[in-house]
This record gives structure tokens, sequence and C-alpha cells, in this order.
């Protein structure tokens, strides 16, 4: 799919959300002060669920704060990782 091959794998490659890596951001360096639940709503393509992939893996990246591409965390196919749910309340059924 033209969509898991063009996502950004870092903040860094996530374009037009400033404000928003700057909050995930923070809460990656402190995450014992994090919120338990992380509510991302907006219209169509403007990145929540590539910003909340990134977090995921950010929060479990065993090398770094970020996402380093190269430990199992960072590498699994993150639709069936156990530390990442997704609920689409557009998608009925």
């Amino acid at each position: 799919m033209i969509t898991r091959e063009c996502r950004p794998k870092t903040f860094d490659e996530l374009a037009g959300q400033d404000q928003n890596k700057k909050v995930l951001k923070s809460i990656i360096k402190a995450p014992e002060k994090s919120p338990k639940v992380i509510i991302m709503q907006g219209a169509y393509g403007t990145g929540k669920t590539s910003s909340a992939r990134l977090f995921a893996r950010a929060l479990n990246c065993t090398s770094s704060s970020k996402p380093c591409g190269k430990c199992k965390n960072c590498t699994e196919d993150i639709d069936h990782s156990s530390f990442y749910s997704e609920y689409d309340s557009a998608v009925v059924g």
C-alpha cells in the first residue's frame, strides 16, 4: 500500500505538524507524567495516524527517545503490535 510506503519514519519527516510534534516529544521525554489516553481529532489527511504511530514507536523504542528504525519495536509491523491500538470512529461494523 502506498500509504505505508510513504508514511514518515521519524518526527523530522512529519510535515506540517510542528505544534503536535512539540507536544508529543515533550511527553516522550517524561512518559511517567503522560496522559493515559490521547485523542487526535481533525480532518482527513492531516497526519493523525502518522503522528500516533510515530509516538507509539518513540515511547517503546529501546534505543532512544525517537524511533531508531533498528530495534524490534521500531521494525515490527505496528498493525500487529501489542503497544499500539487504533480506533477509527468512521469505520462502522
